[in-house]
């Protein structure tokens, strides 16, 4: 799955779950995966996890001081 969001102020209302679950109904037969979940996401990998899907790429930030 290369991307979900739901809006801030709709989290928590069932909003992301049914969208993973009409995605989950049309691919069946298809594993399912994350990628790019950003570490410090706490949120986001809490749902991922709770929704028992695998993560196959993490995202962290490079930033360079100039």
């Amino acid at each position: 799955m290369p991307q979900l969001a739901v809006d801030p102020g709709h989290r928590g209302r069932g909003v992301g779950g049914a969208i993973l679950a009409a995605l989950m109904a049309r691919t069946a037969s298809q594993r399912v995966a994350v990628i790019n979940v950003d570490d410090r996401d706490e949120a986001g990998l809490g749902f991922v996890g709770r929704a028992g899907l695998e993560v196959l790429a993490r995202q962290y930030e490079m930033v360079k001081g100039l």
